[in-house]
């Protein structure tokens, strides 16, 4: 029986019978879902490397995660470990210069990633071994505050593209409460402790003034630590699936899009609040791969001017004061068209 943690490849089966799928496809189980026999592989170097620039166009045009991808079981057999911790680094640097632009036209976001990852082993490894992190209490909080440092700077560049001078309270609200609960796997202890560790990890950067504004951080993670959550935990107690883009798809939600993400997110907390729970499996649901849905699910937020847009979808802007911003991610002006500061100019 296939575990978490276990390395898989695919089977010659599944490549014949999906075109995307390639035959040096495989990765390590991230996550089990026993309510459809499936798993989540998160994808190695080689099947980063190699795959195909269809597939990778598909997944920036559909809001698609390229680095993981959904089988059942049968999909998979057990295989050993094919890369490294450096080689695959490299390939997720690889595959976000394809995502924001493709290949040798895009060499300033290379660098920048390049130095983004360069900084958070830094920054990340001196916190381990600074005061803040030796004095906490002993138990699941000194354990994971590492870790919970590691995901908070790789999720900040990687979901918001945002580097650590840009980081602020909407930045600590966007990641704590609606891509922590949805991007981590991990015991419910972590999400129970990963605002503290947040906090004592800000202060390690408040002291070694690696960041200007790291008062106003900690203050807003305090004011929000008790909300994180790890979302697939309620689910599965009342015997529902634990995969999030299942649940949001049953009550038309759009898992690549953050309004909705945010929208979900403020639903289910106030649907735990009331110890209410009604989300049911339709008929359809087969639980297979990454299109596991044949019913038509649409979002009931038919004003949203926007509901059309994926996160990764390239627009145009206009500015009051007349400055044009062309090609420009949906993710990055979001706030801002929201707001009414610009325009979307639909050609």
């Amino acid at each position: 029986m296939l575990k978490e943690g276990d390395y898989v490849k695919v089977t010659k089966q599944v490549v014949n019978e999906l075109e995307e799928v390639q035959e040096n496809w495989g990765g390590q189980i991230e996550k089990i879902h026993t309510s459809w026999e499936g798993c989540d592989v998160r994808l190695d170097a080689d099947t980063l490397n190699t795959m195909d620039d269809k597939f990778v166009k598909k997944c920036e045009e559909e809001g698609l995660d390229p680095y993981l991808y959904s089988f059942s079981f049968e999909d998979l057999e057990l295989t050993s470990r094919k890369d490294t911790d450096e080689s695959y680094r490299e390939a997720v640097d690889n595959m976000d210069r394809r995502l924001e632009g493709g290949e040798g036209n895009n060499d300033d976001y290379y660098e920048k990633g390049k130095r983004f990852h360069e900084l958070r082993k830094k920054w990340v490894g001196e916190f381990e071994k600074s005061k803040q992190h030796k004095n906490l209490a002993k138990g699941m909080l000194k354990e994971s505050a590492k870790f919970v440092a590691d995901t908070f700077m790789d999720i900040a560049f990687r979901d918001e593209s945002v580097v650590p001078e840009e980081w602020d309270k909407d930045i600590v609200n966007t990641i704590c409460l609606e891509l922590v609960p949805i991007k981590i796997s991990a015991e419910q202890a972590v999400f129970d402790h990963y605002g503290d560790g947040l906090i004592a990890f800000f202060k390690f950067l408040k002291e070694k003034k690696y960041i200007d504004n790291a008062e106003d951080l900690i203050e807003q993670v305090a004011k929000i630590k008790d909300k994180i959550i790890k979302i697939d935990d309620p689910l599965s107690n009342q015997g529902m699936p634990g995969e999030l883009s299942a649940m949001m798809k049953l009550v038309g939600y759009d898992s690549s899009k953050p309004e909705d993400v945010a929208g979900f997110m403020e639903e289910f907390q106030a649907r735990l609040t009331n110890a209410e729970n009604d989300y049911k499996l339709p008929e359809n649901y087969k639980g297979s791969r990454r299109d596991n849905f044949t019913g038509d699910f649409t979002n009931d937020s038919t004003d949203d001017l926007y509901k059309d847009l994926g996160r990764n979808d390239k627009i145009t802007v206009k500015y009051p004061d007349g400055k044009i911003i062309e090609n420009i991610k949906f993710k990055k002006v979001e706030k801002d068209l929201r707001a009414g500061n610009c325009e979307w100019i639909q050609k």
